[in-house]
């Protein structure tokens, strides 16, 4: 497993973490429960479209293009939901 990947799991886990401790202390709104959704969407899609890559089987230029863009979209989704979790 190379660094990135490990780093990109980490980021998930502490993110995760932050929205179960604030969800302790108060309800988490629907604002907060739609970012934390939507970061884990991203996550998921960059990890699903990192898989596919490190398989033998040529992948389509979808996937490749997906891989491009979803790591992008979990960085601004993770600010996002660091922003809506601290307002």
């Amino acid at each position: 497993i190379t660094a990135h990947k490990l780093t990109a799991l980490a980021n998930l886990v502490l993110l995760n973490r932050a929205v179960y401790q604030k969800n302790r202390k108060s309800s988490l709104d629907k604002t907060d429960k739609l970012a934390f959704i939507g970061m884990n969407l991203c996550f998921a899609a960059t990890i699903a479209s990192g898989s596919l890559m490190t398989l033998e089987k040529p992948m389509p230029s979808m996937v490749k293009t997906a891989h491009k863009i979803t790591p992008w979209l979990s960085v601004f989704s993770s600010g996002i939901l660091l922003y809506v979790l601290n307002r």
